[in-house]
């Protein structure tokens, strides 16, 4: 088992420590995140980085509330560095240590407390029980050297934490942030029964985001049954071939046009890219499909909202004949298109995707993997879409001010190949006196399904 050392004075400190505990370590961004699991280590590796901090350096450790700052967080710190406290002031809650290093302790249960000390450091532990503004007014708080600020958590859904160190979308200067996820599986120091019992009683989502450190949106009924520890798979991108079939997925939306992008090799169906246009044309979304995969050989194969195909009385083509135009004269051997004469009932659409999500051996459908590093807006798609009130569809927010209106429409888009190809019949209700079984109902593709062991120089 690794070591770190800390020398506090003339007292050397060793602390064993995760793989995952030593890479949050040894990070020397500004802002660095330990999610993960219960039980992960996640206090302890919060503990340990505060002994690490230079002696001149005040810092200090915030919990949401004071309850929880006694128990875990200081009962953690106390654990770790309690030969090493010199003086300690339970009235103003600061602690001196041997080296002359001055920490703090707070609840941020009322943020605007925080203000007033001039810090170098500051830990902020189960930050996503908390309110950005605290995480805010800790940043302003950072005025003495090294000016570094962690937090340590359990994750909760697609929080302020998730925004900052997960999708950074809106983040100014992303390579100031780290994140480090660790799964309670990963720490070595568990009861190996404790792990045990946490899967037992821990299902989907929650299990994801207790066990596995994942932020869900478990608590509002998550449609798609993506996993990221099972379905993300990095380096795919870089195993794209020429000579196999390419597949790109449409939805048409004024707002923002995500079209995922895959090939299906050996059998295995993998998202290779995607192309996402914000308040694009067809056009110039097809176009960056163009410049993307400039020289594909094989056939190119589109998948799509049957909208498409219709015109209204703005618009002269279809969005597929405006595809089309865009890439005419393109490298594939041929643009076939795969387009449905009605659209699927969505509950179909969805279930066809989640049996690929899950995959299903002995029903002969494979597992779809994603390259996250070249899909990263659908794997936020599949995460954040949840059921409407009614349980039939993903629930579609149409406010273009709020993020939401986003949503859903790269996984639309990727539904509507995975029902094309894969099709999830869900049996009927059988009438009353009925005993037959296997009663299928919804209706399939008319279209044949392709042999992709016979097309364009696929591989069986």
């Amino acid at each position: 088992m690794a070591t770190v050392e800390t020398k506090i004075r003339d007292v050397i400190v060793r602390h064993g420590g995760s793989e995952k505990q030593f890479e949050f370590w040894n990070s020397e961004c500004m802002y660095r995140l330990f999610v993960g699991g219960v039980g992960s280590g996640k206090s302890r590796a919060g503990a340990v980085e505060c002994l690490r901090m230079p002696p001149d350096a005040p810092g200090m450790i915030v919990a949401p509330t004071y309850k929880m700052l006694s128990d875990p967080t200081m009962e953690t710190f106390f654990e770790i560095a309690d030969s090493l406290i010199v003086k300690h002031n339970k009235t103003d809650k600061k602690i001196t240590l041997c080296d002359g290093k001055k920490i703090l302790y707070r609840s941020a249960d009322e943020p605007d407390s925080l203000r007033g000390p001039n810090l170098g450091w500051a830990w902020l532990d189960e930050a996503s029980l908390m309110e950005f503004y605290a995480w805010q007014i800790m940043v302003g708080r950072l005025r003495r050297i090294p000016g570094k600020m962690w937090a340590t958590t359990t994750p909760k859904g697609y929080d302020w934490v998730w925004e900052l160190f997960e999708d950074q979308e809106n983040v100014p200067d992303p390579q100031n942030y780290h994140m480090v996820r660790c799964s309670s599986d990963a720490n070595i120091f568990l009861p190996a029964d404790y792990v045990t019992a946490l899967h037992s009683a821990y299902s989907g989502a929650f299990l994801a985001q207790e066990v596995g450190g994942e932020f869900t949106e478990w608590g509002k009924h998550q449609t798609y049954q993506f996993n990221r520890g099972i379905n993300c798979e990095e380096g795919l991108r870089e195993q794209y071939r020429k000579d196999l079939p390419l597949i790109l997925c449409c939805d048409f939306n004024y707002l923002i046009k995500p079209w995922p992008v895959l090939q299906v090799v050996n059998g295995h169906p993998r998202v290779i890219g995607e192309i996402v246009g914000r308040g694009v044309e067809t056009e110039e979304n097809a176009q960056a499909f163009r410049d993307e995969f400039p020289d594909h050989l094989a056939d190119l194969i589109m998948y799509g909202d049957r909208s498409g195909k219709s015109k209204n009385t703005q618009t002269v083509r279809t969005d597929y004949q405006c595809i089309l135009a865009a890439l005419k004269g393109y490298s594939a051997s041929a643009i076939r298109m795969r387009v449905p004469g009605n659209n699927p009932p969505p509950r179909d659409r969805i279930n066809s995707l989640n049996r690929l999500l899950r995959g299903d051996e002995m029903a002969g459908i494979p597992m779809l993997k994603i390259d996250p590093e070249w899909a990263p807006f659908l794997c936020k798609d599949l995460v954040q879409c949840h059921w409407n009130k009614a349980g039939t569809d993903v629930e579609k927010v149409t406010d273009p001010e709020k993020k939401e209106a986003e949503w859903s429409h790269a996984t639309d888009a990727l539904g509507y190949w995975a029902w094309r190809e894969f099709p999830f019949n869900a049996p009927k209700r059988p009438k009353p006196g009925d005993t037959r079984v296997g009663m299928s109902g919804g209706r399939p593709p008319k279209a044949k399904k392709l042999d992709w062991s016979k097309v364009a120089g696929g591989v069986a």
